[in-house]
């Protein structure tokens, strides 16, 4: 008959810690450690409200308090099609700047002024500060002077 010693054990952390036991062979041990792991799993999970050593308070505390965040990643845009173009709206093309109409005298433009009024006309005049156009009306020619401030955008026609 195999007898054991007797020993001193106490529960610690959940875990009964047993001093002065001593396996008389490697098997025994082994046996030993497989029943405690059994016995570990086994055991009651802690009752809500019940008292609980400051170790298992802290990791239940840990558990409870520490939430789980995940980073929110849009994914990547598509890569540009050939197709694409009718999705964008086209944007107004600035035109022409205001100094090139002296070099355009002769020439037809369209000229928009504040207030999105739109000339069509022949530049007769222009300088740095104004711009004088011949419009055909059905009664004849009028001829528009436009300052420099009142030109919004020019474009060729």
């Amino acid at each position: 008959m195999n007898a054991r010693p007797w020993a001193t054990c106490l529960l610690a952390g959940g875990l009964w810690v047993c001093a002065g036991l001593q396996a008389a062979t490697l098997d025994e041990d082994e046996a030993r450690i497989a029943e405690l792991m059994r016995a570990e799993l086994a055991r009651p999970a802690p009752v809500q409200g019940s008292v609980a050593t400051p170790g298992q308070a802290a990791t239940a505390a840990a558990a409870e308090a520490a939430p789980v965040v995940a980073e929110v990643v849009a994914p990547p845009p598509p890569p540009p099609s050939a197709h694409d173009d009718w999705l964008v709206p086209a944007t107004r093309d600035a035109g022409l700047p205001f100094d090139d109409l002296a070099h355009r005298i002769g020439r037809r433009v369209t000229i928009v002024t504040t207030g999105e009024r739109v000339h069509r006309g022949t530049v007769q005049e222009a300088d740095a500060r104004r711009v004088v156009l011949v419009v055909r009306r059905p009664g004849g020619d009028a001829t528009y002077t436009l300052r420099r401030e009142q030109v919004v955008r020019i474009e060729r026609r």
